[in-house]
């Protein structure tokens, strides 16, 4: 009995290092070559943008440092709501723009104003750059809030909390458009 125990182990023990020896090329040769699910490899097939000769295009690399679209195929098109002239049919009111940054603050009961205005105009009173894709005829409410918020912070620094918060938002969408953690843009 003992020496068919014996023969059963190893038999086992043969079948390990034989399956072994044959899953581990498996593996390794796997490995070497990485494909999608197409099968193709996956190394060296980023398609180039139109217009480019190659991924190492002046014009491309020119581009990609200035951090912008390089793509003129995805940068075409509809850039959202915000980008067109509002349709006042449906408009966030004053409760719901305090709401909205009350919110936002983590403060459900800071005491707060808010003003409508044009986004031109919120802009210019916050000393904002906003993006270019925002039509700036677009209804806005400026929200400041008198409450302390708690910076992102960083690795180098932990976050700390700071007095005031201010909010541009949309006022069709109630999108926030523009905030400022330790701003008051109006009191």
């Amino acid at each position: 009995m003992k020496a068919g125990r014996f023969s059963t182990r190893r038999v086992a023990s043969i079948c390990g290092i034989v399956l072994a020896g044959v899953l581990i090329p498996v593996a390794a040769n796997s490995m070497s070559d990485p494909t999608v699910d197409a099968g193709v490899p996956v190394h060296g097939n980023a398609p180039v943008p139109l217009g480019y000769a190659g991924i190492n295009d002046p014009k491309l690399l020119t581009c990609m440092q200035r951090e912008v679209v390089c793509n003129p195929a995805a940068d075409s098109g509809d850039h959202g709501p915000l980008s067109e002239p509002a349709d006042t049919s449906r408009s966030v009111d004053q409760a719901e723009a305090l709401a909205i940054a009350r919110k936002m603050a983590g403060s459900s009961a800071a005491p707060g104003v808010a003003e409508k205005m044009s986004g031109s105009a919120a802009a210019s009173l916050a000393g904002q750059s906003r993006s270019p894709e925002i039509d700036e005829s677009r209804p806005v409410w400026v929200v400041s809030l008198d409450t302390n918020v708690l910076t992102d912070g960083s690795p180098a620094a932990a976050p700390r909390s700071v007095p005031g918060y201010s909010a541009i938002i949309d006022a069709v969408t109630g999108e926030i458009t523009d905030e400022c953690l330790g701003c008051r843009w109006i009191r």
